[in-house]
Order: C-alpha cells, then structure tokens, then sequence
C-alpha cells in the first residue's frame, strides 16, 4: 500500500460536469492570475503565488479526457452513500463506471433502497467531483484557495469545485 505523499494538487472543477472543455476560459484565467502577479508572463507562479494558496504552488495546468472523470483522491479511495438510506454505492458506481464516463450514465441506483440519484450530486468522502476538464494547481502549499482567488477564479470559469488530491 503506498504512503500517503507530501505532494497536494488541487483541481478546480467546473460544477457543471458536462462543461465542454474550454482552453479560452482557461487562458483568460491565466491572464487574470499574471494581473495579480499569481502568475509571471510565461505562465508559471508569479511573485505573489501564495495570494492563491498558502504556501503557493508549482504549476498551474489545464487538463481535459474523453467523456467525463472523476476527479477525487488518489490514495485511500473515497466513500459514498444514498442519500435516501445510506448504503454504500461505490460497488453499484465501479460497476457503471464505463456508461457514467462515456457522458451515458447520469443516475445511479442504490441496489438496497432503489433510490435514484444524479452522480454528480452525490456526496463523496473525501470531496470528488465529476467534470470534462479541469484546471489543477500542481503542488499546492494547502488544500484550499483564498476566498479572494476563488471568486477571481468563477469570475473566469464560472462555479467551480475544489477537489484536494494527495499524489503518490
């Protein structure tokens, strides 16, 4: 079993996971960041990065797949319930996980109630979230944004979730 790391990356996910992939929206955050001197010129953090995080960060990147992902934790997995009765649904999410990727699946149903939820509001511990594209803070300093940066941030991309993840 690996260790848990040092190394955090935060993924800033649009709340709408069927948001097309948008580099635009990601170079206008870019622009936005180097106004603050978060970012220098050519991209990288600037001389004021901790105005993002505490402890600042090593990269700011835009990453997008085929079909929606989940972005979440990578070591220890994560839990998730139904909503209605609590059981347990990562057994009944593995096994949809090809249709919920492919932007098929959008519900899931619990295999003890019959409860039927959306994915993307469920409730995972720790915080996932579901998305098309993502921008992630490579290497971050600390788990969460400045409350400041993060409204800069939506001021770009629109409602985002923050989604901490510990990287072997």
């Amino acid at each position: 079993m690996p260790h848990p790391s040092r190394r955090l990356d935060l993924f800033l996910v649009p709340a709408d996971a069927d948001n097309p992939p948008d580099r635009g929206r990601f170079e206008a955050l870019q622009r936005t960041l180097a106004e603050r001197d978060v970012l220098d010129d050519a991209g990288a953090p600037g001389p004021h990065a901790e105005r993002l995080v505490d402890g600042g960060f090593a990269a700011l990147r835009f990453e997008e797949g085929e079909g929606r992902r989940l972005y979440a934790n990578q070591q220890g997995g994560f839990r998730v319930r139904c909503p209605a009765c609590g059981a347990n649904l990562v057994p009944a999410l593995h096994a949809n996980w090809s249709d919920i990727t492919e932007d098929g699946g959008r519900e899931l149903t619990c295999p003890e109630c019959g409860g039927v939820s959306p994915v993307i509001d469920l409730q995972y511990e720790p915080p996932a979230a579901w998305g098309r594209w993502a921008v992630r803070v490579a290497d971050a300093g600390s788990a969460s944004l400045h409350a400041e940066a993060r409204r800069a941030v939506e001021d770009v991309l629109g409602p985002v979730r923050v989604v901490a993840r510990r990287v072997a």
